[in-house]
């Protein structure tokens, strides 16, 4: 048996695959297996793939079932001790799998490890370092919110079984989610305050979508964990909260979320700048990027006041949405 069984599915990822792949063969850590899903790519990611040497990379091909098909099919043909999750456009360090190894070996009561991440952008742009909670208390007082980046964690490959894997009716939605509940049954869950990670925002990520829709997604979940039944009115209410918006509009979202983090969290006016008016050319009507457009052009201290405003109002949404209000 080997130690870990990374598991990555790729649906058209060419952009940034080679980057993440090349991320975990130069791993400190070597004792592991590398299983990659590609979920019926249309693109250059098999060709990228194939062109890999490494004995221990194992690549499994399939037509397109969603994310959470390809997962359980790497979960069942993967024979590690534990799991490490990775996605096709993110980069782990080099230390990564042999730190959170360690803390697994010595943790028996923790069935998952997950760590802080460095945000990046689409073009490897350096944004922000998470600050995710690591004590087990606290992170099962945020259930059924999750508190973790999925690429970044590391989990026991037989409670993830016990648990039954992930739940293929929600494909790709909040699959992770729903995992990390069912996984919280059965032991602590933890995060690593280093960030071993590089998660990548892009615009066609399954979680650029209107932040407002995120209490009704949370009612959802919390549904589905007391029932354990996705209804078909709960499946069309989520594919039109994840679907209802087009290529452009994702585009536009994804430029006023990076330029909203330039501005408040790096006080980075160009930048900002910059990303607001890509936004606006994505859609000339979105008033969400023109009233940050113009609060690029105001004072240091009036632009602190508006995101801890902002902060606050979006702290009391989660809260609500988590049933902890």
């Amino acid at each position: 048996m080997t130690e870990i069984s990374v598991l990555l599915s790729v649906y058209n990822g060419e952009k940034y695959l080679r980057e993440a792949c090349d991320s975990i063969i130069s791993q400190t850590f070597t004792d592991f297996e590398f299983i990659i899903v590609d979920d019926g790519s249309t693109d250059r990611s098999v060709d990228i793939l194939r062109s890999y040497k490494d004995e221990r990379m194992k690549i499994i091909q399939q037509p397109n079932k969603g994310l959470s098909a390809a997962l359980n099919v790497g979960l069942s043909a993967s024979a590690g001790k534990y799991i490490a999750r990775m996605d096709a456009d993110d980069v782990s360090v080099p230390h990564r799998l042999e730190t959170q190894y360690e803390f697994l070996e010595s943790h028996p009561e923790c069935v998952a490890v997950g760590s802080n991440a460095m945000v990046i952008d689409a073009d490897g742009e350096y944004l922000f370092t998470s600050d995710q909670p690591t004590d087990w208390e606290i992170i099962r007082s945020k259930l059924p919110r999750m508190s973790f980046f999925h690429s970044s964690t590391l989990y026991r490959r037989d409670t993830a079984l016990s648990c039954g894997g992930y739940q293929e009716n929600i494909k790709h939605y909040y699959e992770d989610l729903l995992f990390f509940n069912h996984l919280a049954c059965r032991g602590e869950l933890r995060n690593l305050s280093q960030p071993l990670l590089k998660v990548r925002l892009v615009p066609t990520s399954i979680t650029n979508f209107d932040q407002k829709s995120y209490p009704l997604i949370m009612t959802i979940v919390q549904r589905i964990l007391q029932t354990g039944v996705f209804s078909e009115e709960d499946q069309k209410l989520t594919e039109k909260i994840y679907c209802k918006n087009d290529r452009r509009w994702k585009e536009s979202n994804y430029h006023l979320r990076v330029g909203k983090i330039n501005l408040e969290d790096r006080l980075d006016r160009r930048r900002a700048i910059n990303h607001f008016l890509r936004s606006l050319q994505k859609r000339p009507g979105n008033g969400t990027s023109w009233f940050n457009l113009f609060l690029s052009f105001f004072p240091e201290k009036l632009i602190s006041k508006w995101k801890g405003w902002r902060r606050r109002r979006y702290a009391e949404r989660r809260q609500l949405a988590s049933g902890l209000g």
